[in-house]
């Protein structure tokens, strides 16, 4: 079968790909795929600005050992098989290891200049055309005490039009509101520490029942047992390089 795909990044959110396991060596370079910057970006790494860029990432061995639940040994043997095959590029000092995804492009598809333009205008087009529709849904009835309520437990506040909308679905059908207050702090509880692109939009949160994963799971605790989340750690130690600090001196924990 010939062609390829764009795999949304987004697809790490996904509660399959969030299941604990130890990786098999083409899920970890589909990983790393991913885990690279889409584009060119600069931070400041304790006195010195940093660049970047596309198809690139800054890491450690230790870091990947929890991402993928592997071995220092293994880790270093894979990276070097990549390296042998001319997939990837690593370079390494006393503070970081910078990884390049060689070709990273083709993996992406060859847009040209125009062919992206015409693709953001066709994506901003519809998303005001979503954003009109909602509004105009919505424009008879104002937003609920309830649902204020929720809104203002819930940990991300975007798509305030879409949520109010899952919200008057879920209680025309008969659901308790104390029961979904309950799962939301619960779910915003759970989310202190996460960076906003990994907390799911209220709208998601609301539809399919995802919401009653919150709540109380036995009949000893009120709150749901915290799920640790492998990307905590990571979010944690990029703030730790940020900040110019040896990344060999980082505090995993236990993994």
């Amino acid at each position: 079968m010939k062609g390829w795909i764009k795999l949304h990044r987004s697809i790490q959110d996904h509660w399959l790909y969030q299941e604990r396991r130890v990786f098999s060596r083409y899920e970890a370079w589909l990983d790393m795929l991913m885990m690279v910057n889409h584009q060119n970006t600069k931070f400041v790494f304790g006195n010195d600005l940093i660049e970047v860029k596309r198809g690139q990432k800054i890491t450690s061995i230790r870091q990947l050992c929890d991402r993928w639940g592997w071995s220092n040994t293994k880790v270093n043997g894979f990276l070097k098989l990549l390296e042998d095959d001319g997939m990837i590029a690593v370079n390494s000092d006393t503070k970081k290891t910078l990884i390049t995804v060689v070709k990273y492009g083709f993996y992406q598809g060859h847009d040209d200049t125009e062919t992206t333009e015409k693709h953001r205008d066709y994506d901003a087009d519809t998303t005001r055309k979503h954003t009109n529709n909602n509004v105009k849904e919505l424009k008879k009835s104002s937003y609920t005490p309830q649902f204020n309520e929720f809104w203002s437990v819930y940990p991300r506040k975007i798509s305030k039009t879409d949520a109010a909308k899952a919200w008057n679905t879920l209680i025309k059908s008969g659901t308790s509101i104390d029961e979904i207050i309950t799962a939301t702090r619960n779910y915003a509880t759970e989310c202190q520490g996460k960076e906003m692109q990994f907390i799911k939009h209220a709208a998601t949160f609301l539809k399919n029942d995802r919401w009653k994963d919150y709540l109380e799971i036995d009949k000893q605790s009120t709150y749901r047992a915290k799920k640790t989340d492998p990307r905590d750690k990571e979010i944690q130690f990029q703030k730790w390089l940020q900040q110019g600090r040896n990344p060999d001196e980082f505090d995993w924990g236990d993994s």
